[in-house]
């Protein structure tokens, strides 16, 4: 007999997780003025823009079903921090799709210099264990990041966190 475990036990995180729709919810959003401005101020082609703005989302589901900071890869950074300037749009979205909101919190200088490279390491796992191994690595690559990563070394500049 399989039990379903006890929803007031879990995390609001894990609750989030085991929501069979949420993914769907966050996937179906679309914001036209967004990818304009995307291929606007920073050239990308419609496809490019496409390809991102569904990566962004697929990063915001990790944020908002695992416990613990994430570290967006650098072109899904940038299409989130330019999101966040619609700033009603991007609450609503949180808010109608996930039930809280979805910080962006940058790391201090101190807290890169403490940085084992972790944060990464724990999205790219999260990431493969909720898309599996084929994520598209032009866009999940951390190409700032030093290969060793080590403390002090790691260049990660931010973090969701609800």
């Amino acid at each position: 007999m399989q039990t379903q475990p006890n929803v007031a036990a879990l995390s609001v995180r894990a609750q989030l997780a085991n929501d069979p729709t949420l993914f769907d919810r966050m996937m179906d959003y679309d914001h036209p003025a967004l990818r304009e401005r995307m291929e606007v101020k920073y050239g990308w082609s419609p496809e490019k823009t496409d390809e991102l703005f569904g990566e962004m989302k697929k990063f915001m589901y990790l944020c908002a079903t695992n416990d613990g900071a994430m570290a967006p890869p650098e072109d899904i950074d940038e299409i989130w921090h330019n999101f966040i300037l619609f700033t009603g749009d991007y609450a609503d979205y949180c808010q109608d799709t996930v039930g809280m909101f979805l910080h962006h919190q940058p790391l201090t200088q101190a807290q890169r210099a403490q940085s084992d490279g972790s944060m990464i390491e724990n999205t790219l796992a999260a990431a493969r264990r909720a898309f599996g191994d084929d994520l598209p690595e032009e866009h999940w690559s951390f190409h700032k990041i030093p290969g060793s990563c080590g403390p002090g070394t790691c260049g990660a500049s931010t973090n969701c966190q609800g």
